[in-house]
């Protein structure tokens, strides 16, 4: 008898369908064509174990290096097929990391409602494994699951015996048909495939594809007017865009600028154009500059400056102080007066004597005893000093060139200064004001994102912990494949990959970074952002920065 071809089913992660897709339910359970359905001559997938009483299944999904006949119809050809251990971590992986506990069908047919997988594990050991308490004996590397059945009718087949066991049902490619195509790769090669693999795993954008085969991705929700765009290089990386039209497969056009949609399906951001119709290099610098949430506070100088008094000038013109005389036979006969209601300064004390000349002589002195806020600026006798008056006309200004509440404004510079603002003058307070932002972090990840990172906060803000928890099982994957590649055997493959899990985290990802790539100077930008402890990084910003009822201040 000759010896009968055998085939690794492998996971090609490139396509659009692979891996484990649902498990059905069946009594018989049977491999068909290229959709995988396992396994008619495997014990174990027929031995589910039964729990009355929390109406659960347990049983193996799928078992390693288990030879599976099949019958190719077009040759007539009888063959095996099987999956290795990493090809079944990694199915049990994709499972779960695609949300498919729910998907269920009743023998590969109808799909059924109300089945959860609760459950799935690898098994690791197999006499300590608790499958051995269930009565089973499966291999190391076995994928098992505990399913919940509240379907009656589904619950009502399992009792009459219907149903028996798991059966898989997925996309997975042969490996012939991928060795005619694979080519040797260097180690560096590959765990930079792995990295960026990790990237694409961690699903963190929605997508659009174009009519000419480019992806672009957003952290948002969805593809729409206003958002910030990336485009996926041929890594699966997201890269920043500038400016561009794009046609989406679904025939969608849409504008680009500066990575944010500024036109979608027609319709245009009435914010952008109305800034264009203004000053169109000015807006584009400051997009640049600010990476779009500083747009917010440019578009509310801009309405400001077009009409000043509609702002914080418009406030301070309307702002009072009460006056009264010292002589108690006149407590509560003052009178409110309007600083900047009179033009100038000159203008405003000429006023203020007025007013105490009305009065009779003896109430020659005169003191403020209340104000409409901001009393610290206010005096006995002038109401203000010439000073005082010229600070708060300045700061006023500066509020509606930066879109400002005055009275917010003041509160918050006075907080954040904790000085006697007069005295610190207007060019500090300039120098300090970062801008509004929803908090410090905010404003901290948008620095970074618009100056970049130095090698100094690379190195004492990145997550190596984070890094190589996300890419360590693909540089355990690619380390098998290696000693495979090399001519070793599936124990050496074995052992180097389970040297990578053995290592914490921190250790996988600072090897990645140093021995693979050189260093975190060679790691690219959005790798770097990507992983930084932005809490710690946040909480050293908050020794030479603080955040104000939504204002960022510098305290230099």
């Amino acid at each position: 008898m000759a010896d009968r071809k055998l085939i690794q089913l492998l996971i090609d992660e490139d396509q659009a369908n692979f891996a484990v897709e649902a498990l059905s339910l069946v009594k018989f359970p049977a491999i068909e064509s290229d959709f995988i359905f396992l396994a008619k001559e495997n014990r174990y997938l027929s031995l589910a174990t039964l729990d009355e009483e929390q109406r659960t299944l347990i049983g193996p999904a799928l078992i390693p290096e288990k030879n599976i006949p099949r019958f190719d119809e077009s040759s007539n050809e009888e063959y095996d097929v099987y999956f290795s251990a990493e090809t079944v971590k990694r199915a049990s992986e994709l499972f779960l990391e695609q949300n498919r506990t729910n998907e269920h069908t009743f023998e590969h047919a109808a799909k059924v409602d109300d089945v959860s997988v609760v459950e799935s594990w690898i098994v690791h050991d197999p006499e300590m494994d608790k499958s051995k308490s269930y009565g089973m004996s499966v291999p190391k590397g076995t994928w098992m699951v505990r399913v919940r059945v509240d379907n009656d009718e589904v619950w009502e087949s399992v009792k009459n015996g219907e149903v028996r066991g798991f059966s898989i049902e997925g996309y997975f490619v042969d490996q012939v048909e991928q060795m005619s195509s694979k080519k040797k790769e260097t180690m560096s090669s590959r765990i930079r495939k792995a990295v960026a693999n990790a990237f694409r795993q961690r699903k963190l954008y929605a997508e659009v594809e174009t009519a000419d085969g480019k992806t672009l991705v957003t952290e948002s929700d969805e593809v729409a007017l206003g958002v910030q765009l990336q485009m996926l290089d041929d890594e699966g990386l997201p890269q920043d865009i500038t400016t561009g039209s794009f046609k989406t497969q679904a025939g969608i056009e849409l504008r680009v600028s500066e990575g944010r949609v500024v036109e979608f399906d027609g319709e245009v951001e009435a914010e952008v154009v109305e800034e264009e119709s203004t000053s169109a290099e000015t807006l584009q610098s400051e997009m640049l500059t600010l990476y779009y949430k500083k747009l917010l506070e440019m578009q509310s100088k801009t309405s400001m400056s077009k009409s000043r008094k509609l702002g914080a000038v418009s406030d301070l013109d309307n702002w009072w102080i009460f006056m009264e005389p010292y002589n108690y036979d006149y407590r509560g006969q003052g009178f409110y007066i309007y600083p900047y209601q009179h033009g100038s300064y000159k203008a405003f004390q000429d006023a203020l004597q007025e007013m105490y000349d009305s009065y009779p002589p003896d109430a020659e002195e005169w003191e403020n005893v209340d104000a409409d806020g901001m009393f610290e600026l206010t005096s006995a006798g002038f109401g203000m000093d010439k000073k005082a008056y010229k600070f708060l006309e300045e700061f006023a200004e500066w509020c509606d060139d930066n879109g400002l509440e005055l009275f917010d404004a003041y509160k918050a510079v006075q907080t954040a200064i904790s000085a006697d603002v007069v005295k610190t003058g207007m060019s500090y307070i300039e120098e300090s004001y970062q801008g509004q932002w929803k908090s410090l972090q905010d404003y901290v990840i948008n620095l970074i994102l618009d100056t970049g990172m130095s090698d100094d906060q690379a190195d004492r803000y990145f997550s190596f912990e984070r890094f190589g928890r996300d890419a360590g099982p693909d540089i355990a994957s690619s380390e098998y494949d290696r000693v495979i590649d090399d001519g070793g055997s599936e124990e050496e493959a074995e052992a180097a990959s389970d040297r990578i899990y053995d290592m914490r985290d921190e250790e996988v990802g600072e090897m990645i970074v140093y021995e693979i790539y050189g260093g975190l100077s060679e790691l690219d930008k959005q790798t770097k952002e990507n992983y930084v402890d932005w809490d710690k990084m946040t909480r050293d910003f908050s020794y030479e920065y603080s955040f104000v009822d939504g204002m960022v201040f510098y305290n230099h």
